[in-house]
């Protein structure tokens, strides 16, 4: 499957919108915090 270099540029658009990289720095974050929580539990039972 080939991408055009019109896709990719559309692509990036849309990645490049700062509301995106806030939602996907939260969702990071979160997963990880749940992540270290889970480990810590862990480690105390």
């Amino acid at each position: 499957m080939k991408i055009t270099q019109q896709q990719t540029s559309n692509m990036l658009q849309q990645h490049s919108q700062p509301r995106f990289k806030i939602d996907f720095g939260a969702v990071c974050f979160f997963l990880l915090g749940m992540f270290l929580l889970g480990f810590f539990l862990h480690q105390i039972t």
